[in-house]
């Protein structure tokens, strides 16, 4: 072919019109940026062997539809790897393309590359920016220092207002190709062009001030630029919107918000996003929880290579959740999220090599994949190891090292680690004590809804435990510890004893002898021996409850069995029939046999009447 492939790109420009190609659609610096920068894997070596990928190309020029183009080059630029030979030869066929479709119209002017337009510094809006602004930038750009020209007649086009060449200057002085860098300068060109509408300029001008490049940082004026951007089409800045609702940067926090700008990204083929808005249906975060959805968006994600979407598919398998469990393909995608490096599928495989899951258990190469994923910075790795050093599981004992583990996870703001540390400092081991640091360490985990935590700051303030003592401040931690109501099912069962028997003697609160037994039956559900002692006594006494000696002899038989001695002593008295037990003569029993306690509850049972 008498052609290059920037010319034949140059010709679809020309051809197609400029506008479908400026960077709000991002088609022409997307192609350009898979030469130079070497990305993708799917699109590019499908392409050539695949004939329903050359007809959807072919469609999609043919019809100028730049939706349709768009959603090609987000799954072109899925992965970080390509063939070079796969990416020539797919442009050289989307050039004939282009030649065929000029042929077929015999009265179109004859299609001549416009100098004005030379390919620029490679931008791909698909990629993350943080990964290219890791990448280190050469000194010069051999496709824009050897053409000082392409520079000028940027520069001309520029101060004549011309938006895209204003951007693209904006974006050589930022990253000092063919031009000194100048971060001012590349904000002062990226203002101008986003003034006049230009998606991608807008997006640069949010990012800018997101991250204080050229200009004082400000999150809100951030997300302002970003919202412009968005609602021109720029998808990278729709993405960075659902981001800054979920996490309240910027802009009040809402889950809702941003559900709709994640699905907007989603939808027009960003991994990223797609990844993020399964995870939002997985979680019902801001939208129903829907697995089966969420499993869906995280297949679209991984499909188009998205390494993190691998390990979340493989959790879906894992644990049946939204697709058939199938333990031998979750492990097969833990495998290859983990080998492209993903911290948080070494450490799920990690925990499968631990438990034998899907594979022969192997405790050293257990070890092995939690040290990998540890050195990455995963959190929930480094609390591990620090649980292996602590208990000496699989690995010597050292309890000094366990603080160090825990220490590197609780500064990366897991909230397991900071109790667990917590407790360390509170109780000597493995480092000094230190009241105020055991506090300050439980006050972390609390502020993220760590129920044992709660209860342990809850205790901190009841008997004045390095801090000033305060019963209200106390009871309102045990409450939320306990979990806040009947119906929640989680909540810490020490804390759900706590609040049973505050209830029972009113201690703190009003009297009531039925939320004294709904909390102890909670309690009793997770196994809490006292839980069910006192479950035992108020279904044996009818204290806030119907009396139900089958169910008091059910639940005092098993405190029993984990060594609760009052248990024991009242089980012995209730099944002698001794007389009166705590308060009261007991009816006699019936002559059915025990039974384990109903499932549902007498709680529940009793609200449902």
């Amino acid at each position: 072919m008498d052609k290059t492939i920037l010319q034949a790109l140059e010709d679809m420009k020309n051809y197609f019109g400029i506008e479908i190609f400026r960077r709000g659609n991002g088609f022409n610096r997307a192609v350009i940026d898979i030469i130079t920068d070497k990305r993708t894997q799917y699109l590019l070596t499908v392409a050539i062997n695949n004939v329903d990928a050359y007809t959807r190309l072919e469609q999609a020029y043919r019809a100028k539809d730049s939706f349709a183009l768009d959603r090609l080059v987000a799954e072109m630029a899925a992965d970080y790897v390509i063939i070079e030979d796969a990416a020539r030869e797919t442009l050289e066929y989307i050039a004939q393309l282009v030649t065929d479709e000029m042929n077929a119209n015999p009265g179109q002017a004859p299609i001549q590359p416009d100098p004005r337009f030379a390919p620029l510094p490679p931008y791909n809006p698909y990629s993350s920016q943080e990964s290219q602004e890791n990448v280190q930038q050469p000194d010069s750009n051999p496709q824009v220092a050897s053409d000082q020209n392409s520079i000028n007649s940027v520069a001309v086009l520029s101060s004549q207002g011309h938006a895209e060449s204003q951007f693209q200057l904006g974006e050589c002085y930022r990253k000092g190709i063919g031009l000194s860098k100048d971060e001012s300068k590349a904000v002062e060109w990226y203002l101008r062009a986003a003034n006049q509408g230009h998606a991608g300029a807008q997006y640069e001008m949010g990012r800018c001030y997101a991250k204080g490049i050229g200009l004082a940082k400000d999150i809100r004026k951030a997300v302002e630029w970003y919202v412009k951007s968005a609602e021109n089409g720029f998808v990278e800045a729709s993405y960075k919107l659902g981001q800054c609702f979920l996490r309240g940067e910027g802009v009040t926090r809402s889950e809702r918000k941003a559900v709709e700008w994640l699905a907007r990204a989603a939808v027009k083929g960003h991994a990223e996003a797609q990844c993020s808005l399964a995870q939002c249906y997985q979680s019902g975060y801001g939208i129903f929880t829907d697995g089966k959805e969420a499993f869906e968006w995280f297949l679209q994600a991984a499909n188009q290579g998205s390494i993190e979407a691998l390990y979340h598919l493989g959790d879906c398998y894992l644990f049946g959740d939204g697709v058939e469990r199938d333990t031998q393909k979750a492990l097969q995608l833990f495998v290859r999220s983990a080998q492209a490096g993903n911290s948080k599928a070494q450490y799920r495989l990690g925990k499968c090599y631990e438990n034998g899951n899907g594979v022969d258990r192997d405790l050293q190469k257990a070890i092995e994949l939690y040290k990998k994923s540890a050195s990455q910075g995963y959190a929930w790795a480094l609390y591990q190891i620090g649980l292996c050093k602590s208990n000496g599981l699989y690995m010597n004992k050292d309890l000094k090292a366990a603080v160090r583990w825990f220490t590197k996870a609780a500064n990366a703001g897991l909230a397991q680690a900071q109790y667990a540390l917590g407790d360390c400092y509170r109780e000597g081991v493995g480092v000094g004590r230190s009241k105020e640091k055991a506090v300050g360490l439980y006050k972390q985990a609390a502020n993220q809804g760590h129920h044992k935590a709660q209860y342990q700051l809850g205790k901190c303030y009841e008997t004045g435990y390095g801090l000033a003592k305060d019963k209200n401040k106390a009871l309102e931690l045990y409450i939320k510890s306990a979990g806040n109501d009947y119906e929640q099912t989680d909540g810490y069962h020490e804390a759900q004893v706590e609040l049973g028997k505050r209830y029972a003697s009113g201690n703190g609160v009003a009297k009531d002898a039925l939320k004294a037994a709904v909390w102890f039956d909670k309690a009793a559900r997770q196994g809490n021996a006292e839980g069910q002692y006192q479950i035992g006594r108020c279904l044996a006494t009818g204290a806030g409850v119907v009396i139900d000696v089958t169910g008091a002899l059910q639940w005092l038989e098993l405190a029993s069995e984990q060594g609760h001695a009052n248990a024991k002593h009242q089980l012995d008295k209730l099944n002698k029939k001794s007389g009166p037990l705590m308060s009261g003569e007991l009816p006699e029993r019936s002559g059915e046999g025990r039974q384990k306690p109903q499932k549902q509850g007498f709680i529940k049972r009793m609200f449902q009447r």
